[in-house]
């Protein structure tokens, strides 16, 4: 999820110190008269190398964790599928930011790296893992959610062949989503996500954020609640226990 917070950055950066900005290769970069206010080199060197250091994190931690699942029949469990999907969304994320520190290179090195080619890939990746990371979160709780406040009917519920179903289900809709991007014409000189998508991409993400959210929300409270539950019911029968002593 670090990687989703480096993307907003990147946005807003984007948006406020590089205003109609051409990508193309070969183009010279153009500026608003009078919007000149740039951060120094520096920065630009700073969040290159940021974003760098964060993608081989995501990318070495995601994959041991990945491996020693894949070596480990005790992790192979139902509740783990959706966090090797997790792991893969997350990696999937990581590669974004290598292509997202290419941005971050072109503004100190002074040589376009950001083409009209890369611009709509990487907004693509990013378009496409945040939902997914989003969504296995939700899974994840919603799972934990059964297993603790429905447990006998746990296992007829939650089988590995419908947890598989809805992971792949969740990744070729993202994917086809995401990657739509790259088909569709395009409408504007620089690379925001506001100027490279439709508002309808943007209104989605947000309302499957915030259903993902309540869920997650939803399924948390409840795990609380049943445990609460069940503590006073344990603290009751002790008492009683001693009652009768």
């Amino acid at each position: 999820m670090a990687a989703e917070v480096v993307a907003e950055w990147t946005e807003m950066l984007t948006t406020q110190a590089v205003p109609n900005v051409t990508f193309g290769i070969g183009d010279v970069t153009e500026r608003e008269p009078g919007l000149d206010r740039r951060p120094a080199s520096w920065v630009f060197m700073v969040f290159t190398g940021a974003c760098l250091a964060l993608a081989v994190f995501i990318l070495v931690c995601n994959t041991v964790f990945i491996a020693a699942c894949w070596k480990t029949r005790s992790l192979r469990t139902i509740s783990m599928l959706y966090v090797i999907s997790l792991a893969g969304s997350d990696m999937l994320q990581g590669v974004g930011m290598i292509l997202q520190a290419f941005f971050y290179a072109n503004e100190w090195v002074g040589f376009v790296m950001w083409t009209d080619f890369l611009c709509p890939w990487i907004i693509a990746i990013f378009l496409t893992c945040v939902p997914i990371s989003i969504l296995n979160v939700a899974f994840i709780a919603f799972d934990r959610y059964v297993y603790i406040v429905f447990p006998y009917r746990y296992p007829a519920l939650v089988t590995a062949k419908r947890s598989k179903v809805i992971i792949a289900f969740t990744w070729l809709v993202w994917l086809s989503f995401g990657f739509s991007i790259l088909n569709q014409p395009k409408e504007s000189s620089d690379c925001r996500i506001r100027t490279m998508v439709r508002v309808s991409y943007i209104w989605i993400r947000f309302v499957v954020f915030f259903l993902s959210v309540a869920v997650s929300g939803f399924c948390h409270v409840s795990i609380q609640l049943t445990a609460l539950k069940h503590i006073r019911q344990v603290g009751s029968y002790l008492n009683n226990l001693d009652k009768k002593k």
